[in-house]
C-alpha cells in the first residue's frame, strides 16, 4: 500500500527526470507542476501532471468559463488547460475568495458566462453575484474537489435551470478517478474511470474504508491511499456502469472546508484546552441554504466528567469558542458569524463519554 510519504518518493523521482528531460517547447504547456495545499495538516507532495487530450477537449464547447477555486496555483493550471482547450474566441474568468464583492455582479453580468467550474462551496458562493437573466445563460457546472450535499446541489438547480450539472472524482496526486457523474446518482456517488483500479481498504461492516487506488496511467502508483473513506458497491446502474464509488469524505474527518472557510481538528482541539469548559467534544459541520445564500453552520456536542451542565455553561461555551476558533488565518467563527457567512454555534452536553472506536473522529461533515 502507498501512503503519501511513499508517493513523496516517487514525486521525487518524476522531478528529477522531468528536470533532466524536459519537455519540448511545443509540448510545454501540457505538463504543470503541483503541490498539495496542505490543509489537511499532511505532508505536502508535488506531482508533475500531463494534460491528456480528453481532459482538455472537455473545454471545446465552452466560450466563456468562470473558474471558481483555490489556490493560485490551481487556478492558473486550470485557466492554461481550458485556454488550450476552448475556441480561439473564447475568453476566461478566473475568480478567488477576495472577488467576491458588491463589484462582482456587474462584472458577471457584463462577461456573461456560458459555464462555471470549480469547487461545489465556492460555484454555490459565487451563485449569490449572477442575476437571474445571467443565470439563464449558463449551460454547464462542472463540479469538483469537494463532497456535494442535496441542498447545495438543489440550490444550484434552482439558480441555473438551463445548465447541465456534472461532478467528478479526482485527486491532485493521480488524476482523475472517476467518470463524469451519470445523472442516475446521488451527489458523491461516481464510477471509476476507465484504466482506474479502486479498493477499499479495511472496510467496516457497513463496507466503509480507506480508499485505494491504481491508475493504469501511473504504474509506479499501486493501491495509493488517497486520505479519503468511502463504499464501493458492485450493483448496475441505469447508464451501464456496474461499480458505484460512495465517497464520504476525509479519513478521520481531520478538517472540513466549509462556506469559505476551514474547520480544522487541531484548531477545535486547542480551543477545547484554551476555554477549558469541557472535557472531549464532537462537531457537527454541515452547509445550509438561507435566504439563497450559503452558510456555514457548526453545532458542537461536548461531554464533562462532572456531568454538569446548564444553559449558562452552555452560552458560555458557545460564546468563547466562536471567539476563539479561527476558520481562516484571520477570521474567528464569532467574525463570521457576524458577516453572515455562518450561522450561530449550537451548543448540546452529551450524557455519556463519546465511543472509544470514534475518538479519532472528532470533525464530521453532516447534511444540515
Amino acid at each position: 500500500m502507498l501512503d503519501r510519504a511513499g508517493y513523496s518518493l516517487i514525486a521525487e523521482k518524476t522531478f528529477s527526470d522531468f528536470r533532466s528531460a524536459p519537455p519540448a517547447k511545443e509540448d510545454a504547456w501540457r505538463y504543470c507542476v503541483r503541490v498539495t495545499s496542505g490543509t489537511t495538516g499532511g505532508q505536502l507532495i508535488g506531482a508533475v501532471l500531463q494534460y491528456q487530450a480528453e481532459s482538455v477537449k472537455r473545454f471545446s464547447q465552452l466560450r466563456a468559463p468562470v473558474l471558481c477555486l483555490g489556490a493560485s496555483a490551481t487556478r492558473l493550471a486550470y485557466n492554461l488547460q481550458a485556454r488550450h482547450g476552448m475556441p480561439a474566441e473564447s475568453r476566461s474568468l478566473v475568480l478567488d475568495g477576495a472577488d467576491l464583492n458588491s463589484e462582482l455582479k456587474v462584472v458577471l453580468a457584463q462577461y456573461a458566462p456560458d459555464s462555471i467550474l470549480g469547487f461545489v462551496s465556492f460555484v454555490v458562493r459565487v451563485a449569490e453575484y449572477i442575476d437571474r437573466e445571467t443565470a439563464l445563460g449558463v449551460r454547464a457546472i462542472i463540479l469538483s474537489g469537494e463532497c456535494t450535499t442535496e441542498a447545495m446541489e438543489s440550490l444550484l438547480r434552482d439558480t441555473f435551470p438551463n445548465a447541465r450539472i456534472t461532478s467528478r472524482y479526482i485527486a491532485l496526486e493521480v488524476g482523475r478517478i472517476s467518470e463524469v457523474s451519470c445523472g442516475f446518482q446521488p451527489p458523491n456517488h461516481y464510477h471509476p474511470y476507465k484504466g482506474v483500479k479502486v479498493e477499499i481498504d479495511s472496510p467496516d461492516e457497513s463496507g466503509v474504508g480507506s480508499i485505494l487506488v491504481s491508475p493504469s496511467t501511473r504504474p509506479e502508483v499501486i493501491q495509493y491511499q488517497l486520505g479519503d473513506v468511502g463504499r464501493l458497491k458492485s450493483e448496475p446502474c441505469p447508464c451501464g456502469a456496474t461499480e458505484i464509488l460512495e465517497i464520504m469524505g476525509r479519513n478521520g474527518r481531520d478538517y472540513v472546508k466549509l462556506a469559505g472557510a476551514i474547520v480544522r481538528r487541531e484548531e477545535c482541539d486547542r480551543v477545547m484546552l484554551s476555554v477549558a469548559l469541557f472535557d472531549d467534544y464532537r462537531l457537527d459541520t454541515s452547509h445550509v441554504i438561507l435566504d439563497g445564500k450559503l452558510r456555514g453552520k457548526l453545532h458542537l456536542r461536548v461531554y464533562r466528567k462532572d456531568g454538569q451542565r446548564s444553559p449558562d455553561l452552555g452560552a458560555r461555551i458557545e460564546k468563547e469558542f466562536s471567539r476563539q476558533l479561527y476558520l481562516s488565518p484571520s477570521r474567528t467563527l464569532a467574525e463570521l458569524v457576524r458577516t453572515g457567512d455562518f450561522v450561530p454555534l449550537s451548543v448540546t452536553f452529551a450524557d455519556a463519554p463519546f465511543p472509544i472506536k470514534n475518538k479519532e473522529i472528532k470533525i464530521l461533515m453532516v447534511d444540515a
